[in-house]
């Protein structure tokens, strides 16, 4: 959902300050700065998202926790408009999302002619390139509601091609709300209900979280060239082909029983020993002297009160926490 992070391009200030202009100095640039890549240099502000520590991550001035429950659609009509929308104004939003939701191409020979064991954000980096190439209004506003309307279709059958289960897939249905949508393309043998909501608190949790990351960054430097949103956003996913953990091998891994990873461990292992150890048996021999060694580092103890406390003041986990004891589900621990 970076999209929302872009649609204010356009309203960017006037480019450019006079040397008489009163500026703030937020970094001295050095000749070490031009080789890094721009690493550790604020390259960017965000009008949509902010987080204090007392309350975590606000959207528009609403502290995350008053929004984790609201349906998804609420949200994103939030991130465009800076306000909650009244009833009418929800139903007139999902109308129009309803509208945009025809995917205006056959994703099947595209998405079935890629290998199988591609990185999933190469996988959704070709699938929005595609989206924009079939249907680019160069209109900022007009991509990105196109976009955010059409992403549940397309991830879903991105999940279904990767897995190879492109057999049987059912028809998508713009009634539905956006995670429905994602849902039942899916198709899992599970709590279809119990599904939805874990995915719509998910999906708001995570719906624009600042300027402050790689693909966020990657995003803004693509746009200022007047490229197409679908280009910038495109850009943005193959940014973070590095940093995602591979879900489903995370997923495994903290669900298998007598794991010795909890969720914030399973990221520090990754962080310490790199992606492959996730492709180890959770119980192995392997991944438990790495936890073992890991523990004793007194890096993995600065990181992990990092951690801990990014986690606490971004308000994210603990409504997590919260929604899996309302479902008297088992929640990573902490």
């Amino acid at each position: 959902m970076f999209v929302l992070s872009f649609i204010r391009m356009t309203e960017l200030a006037p480019i450019g300050e006079t040397l008489d202009q009163e500026v703030n100095n937020l970094l001295e640039l050095t000749e070490s700065h031009l080789d890094i890549g721009m690493r550790g240099v604020p390259v960017g502000t965000c009008r949509t998202s902010f987080v204090t520590p007392g309350e975590g991550v606000h959207y528009c001035g609403y502290p995350i926790t008053e929004l984790a429950m609201k349906a998804p659609e609420d949200v994103v009509y939030l991130l465009h408009n800076k306000e909650l929308p009244t009833p009418e104004q929800s139903a007139a939003f999902r109308e129009d999302l309803s509208r945009r939701a025809a995917i205006p191409g056959d994703f099947g020979p595209i998405f079935s002619s890629l290998p199988q064991d591609g990185h999933p954000m190469d996988w959704l980096a070709i699938g929005i390139q595609t989206l924009g190439m079939w249907d680019c209004q160069n209109d900022w506003k007009e991509d990105a509601l196109n976009l955010v309307a059409r992403m549940p279709r397309m991830m879903g059958l991105l999940f279904r091609y990767r897995e190879g289960r492109a057999d049987g897939i059912p028809e998508d249905d713009p009634s539905l709300s956006m995670v429905e949508r994602f849902t039942n393309t899916l198709d899992l043998d599970v709590d279809q209900e119990k599904l939805n909501q874990v995915l719509s608190v998910y999906l708001v949790l995570h719906m624009d979280h600042g300027g402050g990351n790689l693909s966020t960054f990657v995003g803004k430097a693509v746009a200022s060239g007047h490229a197409t949103l679908y280009s910038a956003m495109a850009s943005a996913m193959n940014s973070s082909c590095v940093s995602e953990l591979p879900t489903r091998l995370k997923l495994r891994i903290l669900s298998e029983e007598n794991s010795p990873l909890d969720g914030l461990c399973l990221d520090l292992v990754t962080l310490f020993y790199g992606q492959k150890i996730l492709a180890q048996p959770p119980s192995s021999p392997l991944v438990r002297s790495c936890v073992r060694t890991m523990r004793t580092s007194k890096l993995f103890e600065r990181y992990e009160k990092l951690l801990r406390e990014f986690w606490r003041r971004t308000q994210r986990f603990p409504t997590q926490m919260r929604m899996s004891i309302s479902h008297q589900e088992p929640c990573c621990t902490m």
